[in-house]
């Protein structure tokens, strides 16, 4: 395949400011610290800052620009590359993703926002997605009240938990993804879901969406 030939190179990933991610990896983080506190005292707890995030007041930021430049010794005459993911200009600089987040923990009420523009931000919305919110691959409200033992509901838009690959380029093996992340897995949903510890290791979920990559459904099923 054409695609075969295609070399690229990423030229920089700069100002490279990683979101500190809710849930779990903060329980886990927690754990390390203070290994005689419980798995509820630990979850009821808000979230500290990652060191590479800062906060103003209850509010953490993050951030990250990343950009390439991607040779195709085929030189397609629609300057794409055929059968990629992410990296889909052909000999060009692009920007594939410039994200700003803000996210405060759930304690018991919380939010997070990732707010950015690039290639990204087209590719992972559905096409009937309104322009307005494009820009937008997360944005949703968090409940975690501490009586209910670690237990978190989120509505909103948020990133799949499909899959083993993920939307921003410095967490992947690979600079492009799989075609399976492109055309068998969701990038983004809509909806509801619940995440509860059952051990330190170990969560359960559920969710409801609207489907794969859209914001606004276009039919009345529903994605569990």
């Amino acid at each position: 395949m054409s695609s075969s030939h295609a070399g690229r190179a990423r030229l920089f990933t700069a100002l490279f400011l990683a979101c500190s991610v809710f849930g779990q990896e903060t329980d886990k983080s927690k754990t390390k610290e203070n290994s005689s506190s419980s798995t509820a005292q630990e979850t009821a707890q808000p979230a500290e800052p990652a060191p590479s995030t800062w906060s103003v007041g209850p509010i953490n930021f993050g951030g990250l620009v990343d950009g390439y430049y991607s040779y195709n010794a085929n030189h397609p005459a629609s300057s794409t590359n055929q059968l990629r993911n992410f990296d889909v200009k052909a000999n060009q600089f692009s920007l594939n993703m410039a994200k700003l987040t803000m996210e405060h923990s759930a304690d018991p009420v919380g939010f997070r926002v990732d707010f950015g523009f690039g290639k990204t931000f087209d590719l992972i919305h559905a096409p009937t997605t309104p322009d307005g919110l494009r820009h937008l691959e997360q944005a949703y409200v968090s409940l975690k009240p501490n009586q209910w033992k670690g237990l978190q509901i989120d509505f909103g838009e948020f990133v799949t938990s499909a899959g083993a690959e993920v939307i921003e380029s410095k967490d992947n093996w690979n600079y492009s993804r799989s075609l399976l992340f492109s055309w068998a897995n969701p990038y983004i949903h809509f909806g509801l879901r619940a995440t509860m510890p059952i051990t330190k290791s170990f969560n359960v979920g559920f969710q409801v969406l609207n489907g794969w990559n859209n914001i606004e459904d276009n039919n009345s099923g529903k994605t569990f």
